[in-house]
């Protein structure tokens, strides 16, 4: 096997690890089109456990030449079908924040497609993956950054800790938005400016983690 038709399979494999997650959230039905185009011209971080696939992060970089197309792109990649009025607000706060980053320079990065295998969620993996798009972004010397991120999954919570914010549209954080294709509520956010101390980071995403699971086996036994 060639190093390209390795590359293929990983990406085709990543893509159904994908697909599965997202049917467990009732994120898409089992009848959707959903292509993952934007996987094909990504960068990936993969974890892998015993040679298994168990979890994904896809970034999407974009230079200042694309500045003009990057607002409609970034949706596109999301797959999120908004009404009318919700997709005018999200071009329009995509607008704002790609003007700031054009005048400020560097790549700008798209984080998306973040999934963890249904047996591996109770673990550290996801808060692992998130963490990581802070040391991608150190890596590629950005300071801009857009995700997508569902009500159902609760990764406003995680990222918040990590210092993500709601994009901002006329001077007000932009709502959630109405997404029909994925059947949810969707908060688009950027990571300002922050520190990390990583292990502090780890620990502390742990023992949320770890206590909200808790509450959940409890709320099981009684």
């Amino acid at each position: 096997m060639t190093q390209n038709q390795q590359g293929q399979e990983i990406l085709k494999e990543m893509k159904q690890l994908r697909k599965e997650v997202y049917k467990q959230f009732n994120s898409i039905s089992c009848n959707s089109e959903f292509t993952d185009e934007a996987s094909n011209n990504a960068w990936h971080l993969i974890t892998y456990y015993n040679n298994n696939m168990i979890g994904c992060i896809r970034y999407s970089i974009f230079d200042l030449s694309q500045v003009r197309k990057v607002p409609n792109q970034v949706l596109i990649n999301s797959e999120c079908h908004f009404t009318k009025d919700d997709t005018k607000l999200c071009l329009a706060a995509l607008s704002e924040y790609t003007l700031q980053w054009y005048k400020n320079g560097g790549l700008f990065v798209q984080i998306g497609g973040l999934a963890v295998r249904n047996k591996n969620r109770h673990s550290i993996v996801g808060i692992i993956l998130a963490l990581a798009s802070r040391a991608f972004m150190k890596l590629v010397n950005s300071e801009f950054s857009v995700f997508f991120v569902a009500k159902k999954t609760h990764g406003d919570r995680l990222y918040k800790k990590l210092g993500g914010e709601p994009l901002d549209v006329e001077g007000r954080p932009l709502g959630c938005l109405t997404d029909s294709f994925h059947q949810d509520q969707i908060l688009i956010m950027y990571l300002k400016k922050k520190k990390i101390d990583y292990e502090k980071e780890i620990n502390e995403l742990y023992q949320l983690f770890q206590y909200s699971l808790d509450k959940i086996q409890a709320l099981k036994i009684t």
